[in-house]
């Protein structure tokens, strides 16, 4: 079921931030694929297992933004329903993670991936406890 969210948070705003934050996200990969940046994260080195935090956080986060920005909406594959920002994310995270196996300066790790779809799966979960909140709390007044 889809519904405008309206009464909580001004959408236009959350879809501006959306953008800004994949802009964020797609040009610091770009920077990392291209050899360029690679310092940018040396002060979280002495964090254990700090690159596979990173991914499920920044992922996982902007899984979350993009299924609100896009108003909760569902698609669905036979039985199952996914959100699109959902959807989208493991489209385009596959894709990414994959293409940095041609990267002399990345190496494409599974553990990565793996990473980034907990990040997509804790995050959607969360989108679903959110969106259900909304619908049965604010919504209903």
């Amino acid at each position: 079921m889809n519904f405008v969210i309206q009464s909580t948070f001004k959408l236009k705003y959350l879809q501006y931030a959306t953008i800004a934050y994949s802009i964020l996200i797609f040009s610091t990969t770009i920077l990392l694929d291209n050899g360029y940046g690679g310092s940018m994260f040396e002060f979280l080195k002495n964090i254990p297992h700090y690159d596979k935090i990173g991914h499920f956080m920044v992922y996982g986060f902007w899984t979350f933004l993009l299924n609100y920005s896009l108003n909760f909406h569902k698609m669905s594959f036979g039985i199952f329903r996914i959100f699109t920002g959902s959807f989208i994310a493991i489209f385009i995270l596959s894709i990414e993670e994959y293409s940095q196996s041609y990267s002399f300066y990345r190496d494409c790790s599974y553990y990565d991936l793996l990473a980034n779809y907990l990040g997509i799966l804790i995050f959607g979960i969360i989108s679903e406890k959110l969106r259900n909140y909304i619908k049965t709390k604010i919504l209903t007044k």
